[in-house]
């Protein structure tokens, strides 16, 4: 698809182009505004919103038609840059001959099921070998783009069928937690090429304050991902009944655990425990559990950003800066991007952003 011919007839802002293999070319559409853009972090496959003229200039002759399939290849450009290129995975028909469609980056196949066997995954795998793999394999038509090395090893203890996306969350989650500055990557596709960065380099210099958005709304909480007790066991039954503590692999039997805790804050909020079971593999076990204490032991803080003026390098995984006045804190930060709606009408161009705000506390500040 990177040596398709594409011709631009008109100067509109917003341009739909879909493959027509017949002709080996594409063919520009005409679009029924607004065309939304979507990416979220880790999971989700980038998505366009787009609906198209059946018939050109109110032509109803057959020959002048548009005809295209589910699987169609698109490309969405704005101002002249592509933005988007993937697949249409779903159409829909009005009796004014309008067709909405949605369309998919490759990530869309990450759903596919598979199995970590078929890769030979092993202990001393990373995520970056995990990743580069799957492009390399037969089985898949991944193109890769560039991959950041990630040097955290990844247990594989699940070998039954999963999707690509559960497997990248499970190794993509254990990379984290052993990373001592906790960084999170994201994969994502950028014009048909699979990237995969560390939000260090995934950083804008975007500024966004109270004057470059039309609203925002702010939500803290302990009742999702925050736990103040992280409580590690080793044993042979799911039910086994945690009872002693020892500190040498020697002294340990099925019922033993190791446990860390942040008293304060279990005064502040009470007992917010994570339990984990780990099998001998798990040299550092003490290590592990004061990184999951680290990582867990703080509220969760939820903002939203509706209406902020629009930059098409803003996906989920960017880092904006933000300089917001939010009540209980008054923020001048990088904030990172969990998830990235763009909006495209009428000559101007939004964005409703759900970013990730970290800020240290303690207790129930």
């Amino acid at each position: 698809m990177t040596n398709l011919s594409i011709t631009n007839n008109t100067k509109n802002d917003i341009e739909i182009y879909i493959y027509k293999p017949e002709a080996k070319t594409m063919y520009q559409a005409v679009v029924l505004e607004p065309v939304v853009w979507t990416t979220e972090q880790n999971g989700s496959a980038g998505k366009l919103e787009f609906t198209i003229l059946k018939y050109t200039d109110g032509d109803s002759d057959p020959s002048t038609k548009i005809a295209f399939h589910e699987g169609a290849m698109v490309i969405f450009k704005y101002k002249g840059v592509e933005v988007f290129r993937g697949r249409i995975f779903q159409k829909q028909r009005d009796k004014e001959h309008h067709i909405a469609c949605v369309a998919y980056d490759s990530l869309r196949y990450f759903k596919n099921k598979n199995c970590p066997r078929v890769y030979n995954f092993h202990t001393g795998t990373t995520t970056t070998k995990f990743l580069n793999a799957l492009c390399s394999s037969e089985n898949n038509a991944f193109v890769k783009g560039e991959f950041e090395e990630t040097e955290q090893i990844v247990t594989w203890n699940e070998v039954s069928p999963q999707t690509l996306f559960d497997m990248l969350k499970e190794s993509s989650e254990q990379t984290i937690v052993t990373d001592p500055k906790h960084t999170i990557y994201t994969l994502y596709d950028d014009k048909g090429k699979l990237y995969y960065e560390s939000q260090d380099n995934m950083k804008l210099d975007l500024y966004i304050d109270s004057e470059a958005l039309e609203d925002f709304s702010y939500t803290t909480s302990i009742d999702g991902e925050t736990y103040n007790r992280v409580l590690l066991y080793w044993g042979d039954d799911e039910g086994s009944t945690t009872t002693k503590k020892k500190t040498t692999s020697s002294e340990r039997s099925s019922s033993d655990y190791w446990d860390e805790e942040d008293e304060e804050n279990i005064q502040a909020w009470g007992v917010l425990q994570y339990t984990e079971k780990i099998d001998s593999s798990c040299a550092d076990y003490k290590d592990r559990a004061k990184k999951l204490l680290e990582f867990h032991n703080q509220k969760t803080r939820e903002l939203s950003l509706q209406g902020v003026f629009g930059d098409t390098r803003v996906r989920a995984g960017s880092s904006v800066i933000i300089d917001l006045n939010l009540g209980d804190v008054e923020p001048k930060k990088y904030v990172f991007v969990l998830k990235a709606r763009h909006t495209f009408e009428n000559k101007f161009h939004t964005m409703d952003l759900d970013v990730e705000l970290k800020i240290p506390s303690k207790g129930a500040v």
